[in-house]
Parts: structure tokens; C-alpha cells; sequence
């Protein structure tokens, strides 16, 4: 009976109170430690804000020469056209010469986030703006903290393990606009890792019930400047597996008002996998294929406008 007793109560063991005391001290640590970072990501514009605001003065600072053109967008931008002075080289090399870009994204971004700066945008005087679909259609509402902390400490675990240390990010020094990449934590995620990620990212955004960017395409219009929207697609295999119809953002471009002049393009191929790096952001090939693309675009358009300006 005594043997009994003793086999029942060690099948009932629990770790003591030291351990679980540890563990509490591990989390709060953690917790401490990450607080910097995490207020970092959720407050912190001003350096975005103002590295964005010098780019766009010192664009409306140049003399015009040629086809001058702002594009502005999330992450899928930054990862799928080259940057400013890059973009301009590699447009040179490719028989379009001329060509003045500016190009300003923000992860995980919408519309509105640009609003601080949408004056500086039009004294830039570009004759097109790119805007990409997502932000433009789009709204990430902003999470309470029991739910976008939980996210925050996934995107640190992963970026830790592929640095294999402790790493928290300076998120507001990464939403700064550059020539320099930055690195991709989603490297070394199986195909279901990666699409169930990026089906959990998907689920954050909505669609936007009015339209954040009224008076920034109201006033560009008004001025002549071109107004393009990119539709930008995601993986093919990512894109079946999350059910993304293709016909929806053209759906959504509809009902913008006809007076903006709105053109919606999109790549006229599906790049495959092999151009991502994970569900939804191209790799270097796949940015020089796509920035091949939208230089043809841009030519068209600089063709059409110069005909246009002739013709007035």
C-alpha cells in the first residue's frame, strides 16, 4: 500500500518552486529587455519621418532633366524595385536615361502613414506617382498589446535564430528607406512555416473602408501628376494556398473617382517561386526582373506625357 502511495504521488510530480521561479525571472528579464525595442517598433516614427521628409527636399532641390518619379509603398515595394540611385543606373543601362527616382516604403505600412509628408511629395513635382496596391487598399489596425506583443517576440525568436543569438532589432533604424537590404528572417522556413506565416500576416490587414490618400490624389491629379497603382502579387503557390483572388484589387481600383485618372498595372507573368524569397517578397533576380518591367511601364508613360505637354 505504502509503495502504492509513493508510485501515486510521484506520478503527480511538479516541477518545485524554485524552477518555476527561475523561469518567471527568465520571462521578465525578456520581457525587460525587449521593452526598448518593442516601444521602438510601436512609437518611434521620427527617424523614418525625417530621413523621408530630407530625400523628398532634396528631390524638389534638383533640376529637372528627365522622367521624375516617386513611388511609395510597404515592404513588397522595397523588395521588388531598386532604390533611388540604383534604379536610375539600372534604368541608364537599359537604354532610359533621364530617369529621376525616389523610391519610399515603410514595412508593414498604409496610406496614411506617408500623410506627414504628402505636401513634400507634390513640391517634389514628379510627373508620376507609384503607389502600391496593398498600402493604398489596405489597413493594418493597430493590435493591443496582448496580441501584437506575442507577433513582436515571434519576428525577435526568428531573427535570433538566424543571427544564433539574442537579437532585438532597432525597428525604427529598419523602417528607414535604403540602398542596403534588409535581412530576411523568414530564410530557412520550410514551405508551410512560410505560408502559415504569411497567411497569419494576410489576416492583419483589411480593406480599407474609405480612402486614406484622398486629398494627396485629389491635389496630384489637379497638378497633372500621373497617378499609377501597382498591383503587386504575391508567391503563385502562396497565393493559391491563401485563396488571394486576383480580381480583387482591380475591383478595389474601381471605385476610386474617375477625375484621379488612376492606372492600375501589374507584372503581365506570374514570376514563380524561384523568384521569392518567402510568400510574398522577391529576391534579387525577381526585383530585376520586375524593375525591367516597370521601366518599359514608365517609358510608355513618359512617351504619353511628353505627347501630352506637346499637344497642350
Amino acid at each position: 500500500m505504502r509503495s502504492s502511495a509513493r508510485k501515486a504521488r510521484g506520478g503527480l510530480f511538479a516541477p518545485p518552486l524554485r524552477v518555476w521561479i527561475a523561469a518567471a525571472a527568465v520571462f521578465a528579464l525578456l520581457f525587460i529587455l525587449s521593452a526598448s525595442a518593442f516601444w521602438d517598433l510601436r512609437y518611434n516614427e521620427k527617424p523614418f519621418m525625417e530621413d523621408s521628409r530630407k530625400r523628398l527636399e532634396a528631390l524638389s532641390e534638383r533640376d529637372k532633366k528627365g522622367l521624375r518619379v516617386v513611388a511609395i509603398g510597404s515592404s513588397l515595394f522595397r523588395r521588388a524595385i531598386f532604390f533611388d540611385g540604383r534604379m536610375e543606373a539600372f534604368a541608364a543601362d537599359n537604354g532610359f536615361s533621364g530617369l529621376e527616382f525616389l523610391r519610399i516604403t515603410r514595412p508593414g505600412c498604409e496610406i496614411k502613414d506617408f500623410e506627414p509628408f504628402f505636401d513634400r511629395v507634390l513640391d517634389a513635382r514628379p510627373d508620376v506617382l507609384l503607389i502600391e496596391s496593398d498600402a493604398l487598399f489596405f489597413v493594418r489596425p493597430r493590435r493591443d498589446f496582448f496580441r501584437e506583443y506575442p507577433d513582436f517576440m515571434r519576428h525577435v525568436l526568428l531573427k535570433s535564430m538566424s543571427s544564433k543569438r539574442l537579437v532585438f532589432p532597432r525597428f525604427a533604424v529598419q523602417e528607414i528607406d535604403g540602398a542596403t537590404d534588409l535581412p530576411v528572417i523568414t530564410e530557412g522556413l520550410g514551405t508551410a512555416q512560410m505560408n502559415e506565416l504569411g497567411l497569419r500576416n494576410l489576416k492583419q490587414r483589411l480593406p480599407a473602408e474609405g480612402l486614406g490618400a484622398n486629398a494627396l490624389l485629389k491635389k496630384a491629379a489637379a497638378m497633372g501628376i500621373r497617378l499609377v497603382i501597382v498591383d503587386m502579387r504575391r508567391e503563385p503557390g502562396f497565393e493559391k494556398f491563401a485563396g488571394i483572388e486576383r480580381a480583387q484589387t482591380a475591383a478595389l481600383a474601381k471605385n476610386l473617382p474617375a477625375e484621379y485618372g488612376a492606372a492600375l498595372i501589374s507584372h503581365p507573368e506570374e514570376l514563380g517561386r524561384e523568384y521569392y524569397w518567402d510568400y510574398a517578397h522577391l529576391n534579387e533576380e525577381g526585383r530585376r526582373r520586375f524593375s525591367l518591367w516597370l521601366l518599359g511601364a514608365l517609358k510608355g508613360m513618359g512617351g504619353a506625357l511628353k505627347g501630352m505637354e506637346g499637344g497642350a
